[in-house]
């Protein structure tokens, strides 16, 4: 499906907690709007999201990766003809700095996105042992490495911002053990993938950064019709500092956005639509924030399920 031009949206929604929404300084963007709803979040938000995207042209939801989790899937679950947008808020904000939006004022993110066209993105679609699957719009995690930023203090939030993530995913992961896993996947071509060993945890990533900031996928696009995988074996611990240095988000151009100096040794990667991750025992499981466990994991590409209003090249 070709881009959609980016007209100002019949009936807006912006969601998000009151003090974001109703900011006086948002005004201005969205003036050319024929109807707009701020809709301060409730205690129900998951069924607040639903009857706002049953409503709305366009869903705008203030906050981070989770908060992009819970509009992506509202809107997929109950099949309503609405386009998101992302205005970052608060710690996270991967999905945000795929987009170039993590730095930008609330009200500066928001004229950003009501100017971009509207296009058929990606999710990662996981299944679940009861009810519907989830749709993930940025990336997941399975294994050790996925409980490092769940598990960010909210003292240390407070304190640090976003970069928190950073500094206690990286303490976290040089002392996180690796687990016996088997990962089997299939790529885009139908070529088979597999893997066997000891691996701190693997990541399919939709957007290109995830644990508040490492760049995990340089390479990914959000309308390839496939996932970028990473995983990440076993490591000695001055092995383990140094690679969450390089992963880090770089200033300016980075190096390892080149095809040719990803990944760095001895790190894993692939291309694929299908994976599937099994272990032995139930390991932490991270799908845009949202924290679970399970003994398995199996991600599938949906191409160009979800409408939203994101950057050319994104």
């Amino acid at each position: 499906m070709k881009d959609s031009p980016p007209p100002s949206p019949g009936r807006l929604v912006l969601f998000g907690s009151a003090d974001c929404v109703r900011d006086d300084a948002l005004d201005a963007a969205v003036r050319g709007c024929a109807e707009v709803r701020r809709h301060a979040v409730g205690d129900d938000p998951e069924a607040e999201l639903r009857e706002e995207a049953a409503w709305a042209d366009l869903l705008v939801t203030f906050g981070g990766d989770g908060s992009l989790h819970l509009a992506a899937n509202a809107v997929l679950e109950t099949g309503a003809d609405c386009e998101i947008g992302l205005v970052p808020n608060g710690t996270g904000n991967d999905f945000a700095r795929h987009l170039g939006t993590d730095d930008a004022a609330p009200e500066d993110a928001l004229a950003r996105v009501l100017g971009w066209p509207a296009r058929s993105i990606d999710v990662l679609r996981v299944p679940r042992p009861a009810g519907e699957p989830r749709r993930a719009v940025n990336a997941i995690s399975f294994g050790a490495i996925a409980g490092t930023s769940a598990s960010t203090p909210d003292a240390v939030k407070a304190l640090a911002g976003g970069a928190a993530y950073t500094a206690w995913g990286a303490a976290r992961a040089a002392v996180v053990g690796a687990t016996p896993v088997r990962v089997t996947g299939r790529g885009p071509d139908g070529s088979r993938f597999a893997w066997r060993g000891d691996a701190l945890g693997v990541v399919a990533s939709n957007g290109r950064f995830t644990g508040g900031g490492f760049r995990v996928a340089p390479a990914a696009r959000l309308a390839s019709g496939r996932f970028e995988v990473l995983i990440l074996p076993d490591l000695r611990l001055t092995q383990r500092v140094a690679l969450s240095r390089r992963l880090r988000r770089p200033g300016g151009d980075a190096p390892d956005a080149d095809p040719r100096a990803w990944p760095p040794r001895p790190l894993v990667a692939a291309s694929l639509t299908e994976l599937r991750v099994e272990s032995e025992a139930p390991l932490p499981l991270n799908a845009d924030g949202e924290s679970s466990e399970a003994d398995r994991l199996e991600v599938t590409a949906e191409p160009g399920a979800l409408r939203m209003r994101v950057p050319a090249g994104a």
